[in-house]
């Protein structure tokens, strides 16, 4: 359950590249279609310009999320596992 302006980070890879952003959550809204989303915004726009949609220069990044996509945002110590556990992966392949 994720809480309305905690930080959090968002985990993807790019072949065997992890990629890594900080994300602070918003809160939840549903959309025109009636599914429920998940506001997430970069940490820099946030802490430079404010929370989405009250920014002083525009959102930053600002991501819709669907409850069924939010495995990869993730607390710090959850992240931080999930790295690991990739770095675990890559080097038993090369071994």
């Amino acid at each position: 359950m994720h809480k309305t302006g905690d930080v959090y980070f968002m985990v993807s890879y790019l072949e065997d590249t992890p990629i890594m952003e900080t994300v602070v959550y918003l809160g939840k809204s549903k959309s025109e279609d009636g599914e429920l989303r998940h506001t997430f915004q970069d940490f820099e726009s946030w802490k430079e310009r404010g929370a989405y949609p009250n920014t002083a220069e525009g959102p930053g990044k600002v991501f819709l999320l669907p409850s069924t996509e939010l495995s990869n945002i993730q607390p710090l110590e959850e992240a931080l596992a999930e790295l690991n556990a990739h770095l675990a992966r890559l080097k038993r392949r090369r071994q």
